[in-house]
């Protein structure tokens, strides 16, 4: 596709001139249907084109409560998983529980995801987004959480991820803090994976399929067997 063929299809979909960044990635595409495509394929572009995101988590929300089945990614950015519904907070603000009902019901969710995205909350609004997950959620349903875990030992990840680092963490939760949080706004909540005080690593079985987490023992590229390098506080909190 030549320049301005790109520039038109983009400003189809946006109302802007196609970035660099998207150029670069756009090179030989014939058509505006097949740059959509790409687009929604590519994180780093999908991520970097907030109206075409937008547009499709609404469709994408619409076709979960079509099915009867809605399962959410909270907090997504530019992730996405089979038979799951990624969000944002443009649609689904942890703080603004209004903004969930333009497109979901109380109670009607059948599963919540959501990795890394409580630790940028500071306690109260932790406690605040629980509630609002709670509130949609359907009795029985689960919200997996994963944050980062302050018992972890290694120095490195301590430094990473600690309050006020790079990375604008506000709170660094362990098992018990995280527990507490949810408890309090009247979950059951299974621990999955933590550290305890002695720098012991705990894992129980979970299912990646009731929510896959990038970040774990499991998963993460950066751990080698037993050499753990980054892992998350994983928890399971069921609504009753």
């Amino acid at each position: 596709m030549v320049e301005n063929e790109l520039d038109f299809a983009f400003r189809v979909f946006t109302g802007r001139t196609v970035p660099p960044k998207i150029s670069t990635k756009l090179i030989g595409v014939e058509n505006a249907d097949e740059v959509r495509k790409r687009i929604l394929a590519d994180p780093e572009m999908f991520f970097a084109v907030p109206e075409l995101r937008l547009a499709f988590e609404i469709t994408e929300i619409r076709k979960a409560r079509a099915s009867g089945t809605i399962r959410l990614v909270i907090g997504a950015a530019g992730t996405s998983f089979p038979g799951w519904v990624s969000t944002n907070e443009n649609l689904f603000n942890l703080l603004r529980p209004e903004t969930w009902l333009a497109w979901i019901d109380e109670n009607s969710v059948d599963a919540m995801l959501s990795e890394h995205v409580w630790e940028h909350l500071d306690a109260d609004e932790g406690k605040t987004a629980a509630t609002t997950c709670y509130r949609f959620l359907k009795s029985g349903c689960r919200l997996r959480i994963a944050v980062p875990d302050a018992l972890m030992p290694d120095p490195v990840y301590r430094d990473l991820c600690k309050v006020g680092g790079r990375d604008g963490h506000k709170v660094f939760y362990d098992y018990r803090s995280l527990s507490n949080t949810l408890k309090a706004v009247g979950y059951d909540v299974h621990l999955l994976e933590y550290f305890d005080e002695d720098g012991k690593f705990h894992e129980n079985p979970w299912d990646p399929k009731d929510g896959h987490i990038g970040r774990c023992r499991r998963f993460d590229p950066r751990n080698s067997g037993d050499d753990i390098k980054y892992t998350s506080l994983i928890v399971d909190a069921i609504k009753h």
